[in-house]
């Protein structure tokens, strides 16, 4: 199924062009991906104000992933923010640290950690990678001296999601991609349609690739245009 950019400058009437061909698609059950709780809110208004009550869902992406993860037929959910905080404080004790000790001992330390690791899953970047990437910037001798220890706080951190066989948000969305790459049928090419984002990350970008390469779903992304994009 086609794979459909559509682009322009600010008040180039996107939203309008994508909220029209959810409407053409109503009958095949589109979603609609935003990226917030409060776009959701105001586009379920706008699709009301259009007269489209039924035959279509607004959802965020990770609402998007939990569709993906249902129709694949993988099991699970993701850790929940406060036991995902535990986890990485247990990562943190686990690691020998140096450099980073005073640091560690801040009250904010263990959050800016688990906003590291999260966007480092959003990039799809495993530990081993992060860790050969570190070590290349330290042998160009650019590297901060802390560098070595983020990456030991990163395998550790994976380290214990496997010991207790659970997945954070991050993974839990990557084990459903690869659950629907091996199963695409099972997404049955149902309609998606992202709207209101700035960028996509890579692993949402993984999802829109499997969605319209693998699944053959028809797949709408919006994006404002930049100029050498």
């Amino acid at each position: 199924m086609p794979l459909t950019l559509v682009t322009g400058p600010a008040n180039a009437a996107k939203a309008g062009a994508v909220l029209e061909r959810v409407r053409a698609l109503r009958s095949r059950d589109p979603l609609l991906v935003v990226p917030t709780s409060a776009d959701v809110d105001h586009y379920r208004r706008e699709l009301a104000a259009a007269g489209i009550v039924f035959g279509a869902e607004v959802l965020t992406f990770r609402r998007l992933v939990r569709e993906i993860a249902a129709a694949a037929g993988l099991h699970g959910r993701p850790l929940g923010p406060v036991a995902r905080d535990r986890v990485v404080r247990a990562a943190v004790r686990d690691t020998h640290l140096r450099v980073l000790a005073a640091s560690a001992r801040a009250p904010g330390f263990t959050a800016a950690a688990g906003d590291l690791f999260a966007e480092l899953g959003r990039s799809m970047v495993a530990p081993a990678r992060f860790t050969r990437a570190l070590r290349g910037w330290a042998a160009d001798g650019e590297a901060p001296a802390h560098a070595e220890e983020l990456a030991a706080l990163y395998s550790a951190y994976h380290r214990r999601l496997e010991a207790l066989g659970r997945r954070d948000e991050q993974g839990h969305a990557r084990a459903a991609l690869d659950a629907l790459r091996e199963r695409p049928a099972a997404w049955g090419a149902r309609p998606v349609l992202l709207y209101g984002f700035d960028d996509l990350d890579p692993l949402q970008l993984d999802a829109v690739e499997t969605l319209s390469g693998r699944a053959e779903s028809e797949v709408w992304v919006a994006l404002p245009y930049e100029a050498g994009r």
